[in-house]
């Protein structure tokens, strides 16, 4: 196994470097940040620059990973652990969504053309969406989208070069990926976890991948994930 380090930013950013910079040291393959920072904070801020520098430098890819938003009011059970409603968890992509705009938008992959995000267990499907208003709002919203690329960029070249997107189940997705890009989708089975696809993984990826080229199921399944993390 490859192990992935947990590194708190904030506003300590000199201490997430050292520490990803351990990591780095330790073998480990890539940082997990949280999907968004503290409330009222978001990932454009300049004071993040310093660590977007340090994971390009060191070639580190860091993970926004689904569940480690920290909401001001979470709801807990008798036993201590956190609950969610049907209806947040049909919407928990949306934290990803805003830092993965807040990143795109502000420059920020302009900037360190070499830094490697990698969106984890939010699925497929709403990115073409996604990616699609992003590209109208920079074209045709100047006011709003108000950094404007030095390079022959749209927001969509720039998440089809700087990120990389893991899924477990999601056939709609895998129909759109030419719209996401065939060479940043990633499988995993989230094994022990209940959403896991084991030890259905051989079935399920024999439905969702029955139509799409082997060269392509090969990136998909391992390819994309070895050339990523350098495997």
């Amino acid at each position: 196994l490859n192990g992935i380090g947990l590194v708190l930013i904030d506003d300590q950013i000199e201490k997430g470097i050292h520490q990803m910079e351990r990591a780095s040291e330790l073998g480990l393959k890539g940082v997990m940040i949280p999907v968004a920072p503290r409330p009222h904070e978001t990932y454009d801020n300049p004071m993040y620059d310093k660590f977007w520098a340090a994971a390009q430098e060191i070639g580190m890819p860091l993970s926004l990973h689904l569940g480690t938003l920290r909401p001001g009011n979470m709801r807990l059970m008798e036993n201590g652990k956190v609950t969610q409603t049907a209806v947040e968890r049909c919407n928990n992509e949306y934290a990803v969504r805003y830092s993965l705009g807040h990143l795109i938008l502000s420059g920020v992959f302009e900037r360190f053309p070499d830094l490697r995000v990698v969106n984890v267990e939010h699925e497929l499907s709403w990115l073409p969406f996604f990616m699609h208003r992003m590209d109208v709002t920079y074209i045709e919203r100047t006011e709003q989208a108000s950094y404007r690329y030095k390079e022959n960029m749209t927001p969509s070249d720039y998440m089809k070069r700087n990120v990389y997107h893991s899924f477990q189940e999601d056939g709609p997705g895998i129909r759109l990926r030419d719209i996401i890009g065939v060479n940043n989708i990633m499988w995993g089975n989230d094994y022990p976890h209940a959403e896991s696809t084991f030890p259905e993984s051989q079935r399920v990826l024999s439905e969702i991948l029955a139509d799409v080229p082997e060269e392509e199921q090969s990136l998909i399944v391992s390819g994309n994930c070895k050339r990523l993390y350098n495997l």
